[in-house]
């Protein structure tokens, strides 16, 4: 919950949706991409994506540590076992 993450919103469709570079540093490039991605995810639950001239700043979605912690369990299956990539779609 407190992993620095790198992301920037770049465009914004109009359906809402939000397009965002994120950046994820791992041992290969398959691997960075899954790290990008499950930033992206994280970044969105718990600490929330600054926003830009593109776009306005989107709350954290779990905005408490102790809602979290209450809820560790469920974070570390849906993390681990990959359940976050149907939130987010890699594009480039």
């Amino acid at each position: 919950m407190e992993h620095p993450y790198e992301i920037e919103v770049v465009r914004v469709d109009k359906q809402g949706y939000k397009f965002c570079k994120v950046w994820g540093i791992a041992g290969s490039v398959d691997k960075a991409i899954t790290r990008a991605l499950q930033d992206a995810v994280a970044a969105s639950l718990f600490t929330g994506i600054s926003g830009n001239e593109c776009a306005a700043s989107t709350p954290a979605i779990c905005t408490s540590t102790e809602a979290y912690k209450k809820n560790k369990d469920y974070f570390d299956r849906f993390f681990k076992s990959g359940e976050f990539l149907q939130y987010v779609r890699n594009v480039t």
